[in-house]
């Protein structure tokens, strides 16, 4: 693991939160539970995926998945550029 990590890291394409990121995660977390209340119980199974997306977001990425759901209802709180896939999915949270 430690090879492929290297090279990347080397490059700068080792993404992680930052402080900031953490903070905003809080706002975003707040706006769901208060607008999206169906989603209250499934926020600390969805903290990752809002800083997957804020990750993307700063850097300027396209965030590619197939879990377009969770990643949808994120995006209504924070823009981020973002592709579903067609295909494979998994179960839904819901």
């Amino acid at each position: 693991m430690r090879q492929f990590l290297l090279p990347m890291e080397r490059t700068g394409r080792i993404v992680s939160p930052v402080f900031d990121d953490w903070i905003d995660a809080s706002d975003v977390v707040s706006a769901i539970e208060e607008r999206d209340g169906g989603w209250r119980s499934k926020l600390p199974a969805l903290l990752n995926d809002i800083m997957i997306s804020l990750c993307a977001r700063r850097i300027g990425a396209t965030l590619i998945t197939y879990n377009g759901e969770d990643f949808r209802l994120i995006r209504r709180h924070r823009e981020f550029s973002l592709r579903v896939l067609a295909g494979a999915r998994r179960e839904s949270r819901r």
